[in-house]
């Protein structure tokens, strides 16, 4: 249940998901989780410390929640962010950044395809209206908690039924 997560932040609290293009390894998931430990009690903005945590969810998604009731983010801080996990990405040799694949739930496994990939697979009935789809884009933890997984009926994918 996802409404378990980030239950210390207001629904409006900002939000970034970045997804690796396969599932990390437990060493992985141990190397990304003391990197953002260290990270996250020296992230700022403007000098004020940002409330954050983050999660691994499904061994495939990054999820970063900051409170911004408390300090919002400013470009510097979205900068620094944004270091940090193309840092990641050049560690682990891993893509985290690639808003082009849609990552959906095959199996009890998440799976990837391109947008061009997904839409046939859609059409060739590969995947179901009921298959699970998950929107990387959800900017809030409101949407995320009621947007992020939805069978593809219901999603913003649902364009390619």
């Amino acid at each position: 249940m996802i409404s378990e997560y980030f239950t210390t932040f207001p629904p409006k609290a900002r939000l970034w998901i970045f997804m690796g293009e396969r599932s990390f390894s437990p060493e992985e998931e141990k190397f990304i989780d003391e990197k953002l430990n260290n990270f996250l009690p020296e992230w700022n903005a403007h000098g004020k410390e940002m409330k954050a945590e983050f999660k691994i969810l499904y061994h495939q998604f990054i999820v970063l929640v900051a409170d911004e009731s408390f300090t919002v983010a400013s470009g510097c801080s979205i900068d620094s962010l944004t270091r940090v996990f193309k840092s990641l990405e050049q560690d682990l040799n891993l893509k985290l950044t690639n808003r082009m694949l849609i990552p959906f739930k095959a199996d009890d496994k998440i799976e990837t395809l391109t947008l061009k990939a997904f839409s046939q697979a859609v059409k060739n009935k590969e995947i179901s209206s009921e298959t699970i789809v998950f929107d990387n884009s959800v900017a809030n933890l409101q949407d995320f908690q009621q947007k992020w997984k939805l069978p593809l009926v219901q999603s913003w994918a649902k364009k390619f039924l």
